[in-house]
């Protein structure tokens, strides 16, 4: 993905506030943990309940990112980092929102999944698993290629990956998405917003 293309993206969704470096950098993925860049990624800062990604922004261009996505007016918060000078200075998108940048930029960067998704959020406090599970298997009862993110196992349509602990790690969803999504069944949990968890069930379309 070229820069050129998440200026047109973001400007559109009206979350660009500046940008700077070469609009043909590119990156081959996004991600908003610093530990995970490589010299092919971009890094996307993202404000937590507890940790606010800016100030690992140092640590993201230390391992080689291409571009940084960052909230407008935070760069000074983390101008002052001593870091090793990178091999190329990384291109920089200020946006006023990183959160939802970040969901822009990764539906582009698949192709817009989610065109191809109808969704439907459950919220709250219990039952939330059993809802997903539920509707799982109505939609495999009914003959469409089913897949499901949950608090202890993730099952793509094809295969079924067991989670070590009950809250489930951060999960790239687009990705599982892509083979066969088409109804997805969202269900998020009221404790330590805006980070909730989340049961996913998705579906073929036919």
């Amino acid at each position: 993905m070229t820069l050129a293309s998440c200026i047109e993206r973001l400007s559109a969704a009206g979350l660009l506030v500046s940008s700077t470096g070469d609009p043909e950098t590119t990156f081959d993925r996004l991600t908003a943990d610093s530990r995970e860049v490589g010299p092919t990624d971009g890094f996307v800062a993202i404000c937590g309940s507890s940790l606010d990604g800016h100030l690992f922004i140092d640590k993201a261009v230390s391992n080689g990112a291409t571009a940084i996505v960052c909230e407008a007016g935070r760069v000074d918060d983390v101008a002052s980092i001593t870091r090793p000078a990178p091999a190329r200075e990384p291109a920089l998108l200020e946006v006023t929102d990183s959160r939802r940048a970040w969901l822009e930029i990764s539906s582009l960067l698949h192709a817009d999944p989610g065109q191809a998704l109808t969704m439907t959020a459950v919220t709250g406090t219990n039952g939330k698993t059993t809802v997903a599970t539920l509707v799982k298997r109505v939609l495999t009862g009914s003959d469409r290629i089913c897949g499901f993110i949950g608090t202890t196992e993730v099952y793509d349509g094809a295969r079924i990956t067991l989670l070590p602990t009950r809250r489930p790690p951060r999960i790239d969803s687009t990705r599982i998405w892509l083979p066969c999504a088409a109804t997805t069944v969202l269900t998020s949990a009221s404790k330590r917003p805006p980070m909730p968890w989340i049961n996913t069930v998705f579906a073929s379309p036919t």
